[in-house]
């Protein structure tokens, strides 16, 4: 059974990001038929228009399957899947799938400003902080355009869960962005406003650091094999704001003194890695009845999704106990049940709830819910989205309605106080969403 506002986010990552390998030669038209029956015919989240040009986009694919490297048959999966338009539909690998064997040695954050270079290997120390004006010539808003080919939802979402393909030459070269499959040439600007043309060749996965959850980059810690490589993060070590310290923990709750404020973090809405969301929600439950704070600030930033229902009743309870102002921190990685999470604030807590950061990673209109349709040549799978959200309007007259079991319907979710971080936000280590905040408190305070 898929789970309440469920992210494919997990999967997508241990699957798409982590595993490496090559996908052996395969007769894709059997994964061809699963793709129409198994996907297509029992998907409700494409248009009439939409459903039209991905059957016919599946009929000239099946023309050429047969011609199709693993790579090309993964992006012209992609490329049907993305037609939906929903950000839920994607196209998942595994072992036996295409997986890139070569990656550049460097990791890149797409912040609301631009694409930032945060970890490096030795050899390119020189780069970290510096933001990317193009690669092979193409500017972030040509990558942009290509990733939406590939990847439904929005571009906010498309900034992260698309992240991977820009440390593959391969994947960019095939998509028209990169000359070659195995380098690329990067136009950068330095911290200091220098220029800088860097021509970065790939390498293969085994000598480079595994392969983590995009928003990893953003903590100043060493990952998973970095160390032992040389590898060198552009974050300062010395100045982490608070949403980015403990990066180890997924659930976090601090007093804010100074605020006279609780801050509660939820990095995701499930259980993870040995970390058990439910006994966080209690411990905060507990502290909220018998000791509520004046004001609380819920940071769901690099809340990519899970299970809504498993914080639900700790929004109400918020709501309910908290009797000062209530902040919602939200970004580009707020996505899935994060969504849902502060919705379901906005719509309890209701004038007493300002929303602070940037857009949210989905529109208020989403399908999610999925079943796997998996084809077993290529190693792909896709995720079938069955459930309907409408925060806005709701859905009780669509057969697929899901989302208006939990009554968390809002105008909106568009931020009061725009402060989203941008690169040199994150290079300085500061945290504008929670600055925010805090003047914001400060305003309320010189009026009494």
């Amino acid at each position: 059974m898929a789970r309440p506002a469920s992210s494919l986010l997990l999967l997508f990552f241990l699957l798409t990001f982590a595993v490496t390998g090559v996908c052996r030669a395969a007769n894709f038209a059997g994964d061809l038929r699963i793709l129409a029956d198994d996907y297509l015919a029992r998907s409700p989240a494409f248009s009439p228009q939409a459903l039209r040009e991905a059957r016919a986009r599946l009929a000239d694919l099946e023309r050429q399957a047969d011609r199709l490297t693993p790579l090309e048959f993964y992006l012209a999966v992609s490329r049907i899947t993305a037609l939906a338009d929903n950000g839920h539909d994607s196209v998942m690998r595994s072992e036996r799938s295409w997986n890139p064997t070569l990656r550049l040695p460097l990791r890149m954050i797409w912040f609301d400003d631009g694409i930032a270079i945060a970890r490096a290997a030795p050899e390119h120390r020189d780069l970290l902080g510096a933001k990317v004006s193009s690669i092979d010539g193409n500017p972030p808003g040509r990558l942009m355009q290509a990733f939406r080919g590939i990847q439904g939802g929005t571009d906010a979402y498309r900034r992260w869960t698309v992240a991977g393909l820009l440390h593959s030459p391969e994947a960019l070269h095939a998509l028209g962005i990169a000359r070659r499959a195995d380098r690329v040439t990067l136009t950068l600007q330095r911290p200091d406003g220098t220029t800088v043309r860097r021509t970065v060749q790939a390498l293969p996965v085994d000598r480079l650091p595994s392969g983590v959850r995009p928003q990893a980059y953003w903590y100043t810690a060493a990952l998973l094999g970095e160390a032992e490589r040389g590898w060198s993060f552009a974050a300062p070590a010395d100045r982490v704001p608070l949403y980015l310290q403990e990066p180890g923990r997924w659930f976090r709750m601090q007093d804010l003194p100074d605020m006279r404020a609780l801050y509660v973090q939820f990095r995701s809405n499930m259980d993870e890695e040995g970390s058990a969301i439910a006994p966080f929600v209690q411990e905060v439950t507990r502290r909220l009845e018998t000791n509520p704070p004046r004001h609380l600030v819920l940071d769901l930033r690099f809340d990519t999704g899970g299970d809504n229902t498993q914080n639900l009743e700790l929004m109400r309870t918020i709501a309910r106990t908290v009797p000062g102002q209530i902040y919602v921190l939200l970004g580009n990685y707020t996505f899935s049940a994060g969504i849902a999470s502060a919705a379901a604030l906005e719509h309890e807590g209701r004038e007493r709830v300002t929303l602070v950061g940037e857009a949210v990673g989905d529109r208020l209109r989403w399908w999610s819910e999925h079943e796997m349709a998996c084809l077993p040549a290529s190693g792909l799978c896709v995720s079938v989205n069955r459930g309907l959200w409408d925060l806005r309007r709701g859905c009780h007259a669509d057969a697929h309605c899901y989302g208006d079991q939990f009554d968390v319907g809002v105008a909106s979710l568009e931020p009061d106080r725009h402060a989203p971080v941008r690169v040199g936000d994150w290079l300085a280590g500061i945290d504008p969403g929670l600055d925010a905040v805090r003047a914001d408190l400060a305003r309320i305070a010189s009026r009494r």
